[in-house]
């Protein structure tokens, strides 16, 4: 979408409430905060008379997210409506696997259909529908086509031409993850180090002292990789030329001289406590990243992610219990390795049994301790029992 903040239109943002079933105070409270809005310009240091606009919604408006998600509900509803009467095909990846339509973050979206001309023009009018009833204006200079190895070339110039938008033929990355990692995956990935090297290379860096550079380490270079971490499994040679990086930078005294590395990455991924300085060891935090993933088929399988991945790699089975399988995909494979976390970690708990907290290894270091100026719980508290059927309560 093209400046899609600006464009929307606010009789349609209160007709999507009320189709929403919001009820009337509410709609009433929350349009009148995306109506009372007035903007001024500043001209050469003098600010203009303020004026009040007709649409779109305010840029860092903690609110302006929530509310741009109901418009997009709009969109969403009339994609949904074209797969049920199938004009609109979309895509499966298994036989079993759940229909999916389309997929939208923010601005962003993604369309899965049949290529063909009749469904090309179908989507064509959808989304001229929804813009002219919105106020969205669709960017097609920036929009582009992917297919399969099975569309022929007349298909896809038949397609392009009808959206007016051009064939991406390896799309690099969408959301910050790689759309497309093929057998080179360190060739997929390596933007990741090159992040790396422009924040540590950049002036502001390279002036500060050890503890802004521990600051910048710790709350933005270990965060670069966070979301990629989180899906796909990064090879041990690459964490450790991601740490290797982060260490050079860490020991480094300026940009010409390397500086001596008094102690190795381990030592310094150690606890305060344990007189290290808590950075990240990549490998292990790679790890944990994805059993949260597996954690979260657990928990929640009836999720999008989780009903297609079930479909695809455990038909009728769980998470925990169904083998790696064959013809697996990178992402599942990356889920699959750090199962073996999850079973080591955790435990089984009977419903109606009362839980010891001073015995039972709650957490993953074993059972609390006094340390730090908190309590032993085996020693001050030794009857201390949590019963789950009685829901928050306590017993002693």
């Amino acid at each position: 979408m093209s400046k899609a903040y600006d464009r929307v239109e606010w009789d349609f943002l209160e007709a999507m409430m009320c189709k929403m079933g919001f009820s009337d105070i509410w709609v009433h409270g929350l349009m009148r905060c995306v109506r009372t809005v007035s903007y001024g310009v500043m001209v050469n240091g003098i600010v203009s008379e303020s004026f009040t606009p007709s649409r779109g919604l305010r840029q860092g408006d903690s609110l302006s997210p929530y509310i741009f998600l109901i418009c997009g509900e709009g969109l969403s509803s009339l994609i949904r409506s074209a797969s049920v009467t199938g004009m609109l095909q979309g895509a499966r990846i298994g036989r079993s696997a759940p229909l999916v339509s389309h997929l939208l973050f923010a601005d962003d979206s993604l369309i899965f259909s049949n290529a063909t001309a009749d469904s090309a023009t179908y989507l064509k009018n959808l989304l001229s529908t929804y813009a002219g009833c919105s106020g969205q204006l669709v960017n097609y200079d920036k929009s582009h086509a992917f297919f399969s190895s099975n569309v022929t070339q007349q298909d896809r110039v038949e397609v392009c031409n009808v959206l007016q938008v051009t064939e991406e033929c390896s799309p690099e990355r969408y959301l910050g993850l790689p759309a497309v990692v093929g057998r080179n995956k360190r060739r997929a990935f390596k933007y990741l180090l090159d992040q790396v090297d422009s924040k540590t290379n950049g002036l502001g860096s390279r002036i500060l002292s050890q503890g802004g550079k521990e600051i910048l380490i710790k709350s933005i270079l270990q965060s670069i990789p966070l979301f990629v971490m989180s899906c796909f499994l990064l090879s041990g040679v690459f964490c450790k030329e991601m740490e290797a990086k982060i260490a050079r930078y860490w020991w480094q005294h300026s940009q010409l001289k390397k500086g001596v590395h008094w102690c190795t990455w381990a030592e310094l991924s150690k606890l305060k406590e344990d007189d290290g300085l808590g950075f990240r060891d990549m490998g292990k935090f790679n790890i944990a990243l994805l059993a949260k993933q597996g954690w979260r088929l657990v928990q929640d399988p009836g999720s999008l992610v989780g009903r297609l991945l079930r479909a695809k790699y455990f038909p009728g089975s769980s998470f925990l219990k169904f083998g790696l399988g064959s013809s697996q995909s990178l992402i599942w494979r990356s889920i699959w390795s750090a199962r073996g976390l999850l079973e080591k970690r955790i435990r089984l708990v009977h419903w109606l049994r009362d839980i010891s907290v001073g015995v039972e290894r709650l957490l993953v270091t074993g059972a609390p301790s006094k340390k730090s100026g908190i309590c032993s719980i085996q020693s001050d508290l030794p009857g201390f029992r949590f019963n789950p059927s009685r829901g928050s309560s306590l017993e002693y």
